[in-house]
């Protein structure tokens, strides 16, 4: 829902632990949805994200396209240690979405 929030903590024994919290900033029903995220590590804040998801409909289905702005604010932080992370989650949102239509 907008306004909604999300608080996590973990940790990744090769580049530490981190606080990720996020908010849903706007919601279009079977279209997509923006959603703003910082990450913490430990010494402070280490980067600020804004993120869009947007579902685009195609004859086999649906295509996602996620675009992601960020600031990375000191080195604990980097596109390298980002990109596995979002690709993680998309792989799981796939599997999740394909086990809904299958059921």
């Amino acid at each position: 829902r907008e306004g909604g929030h999300e608080r996590v903590c973990f940790s990744n024994p090769e580049i530490g632990s981190f606080i990720y919290r996020s908010h849903i900033v706007h919601i279009r029903p079977l279209e997509g949805l923006v959603y703003g995220y910082t990450m913490d590590g430990g010494s402070g804040l280490i980067s600020a994200s804004q993120a869009t998801v947007a579902l685009i409909p195609n004859k086999n289905g649906t295509d996602v396209a996620y675009t992601e702005q960020v600031v990375f604010l000191d080195d604990g932080d980097s596109l390298e240690t980002r990109m596995p992370g979002c690709e993680a989650v998309l792989d799981r949102l796939k599997v999740a979405a394909e086990a809904r239509v299958d059921a």
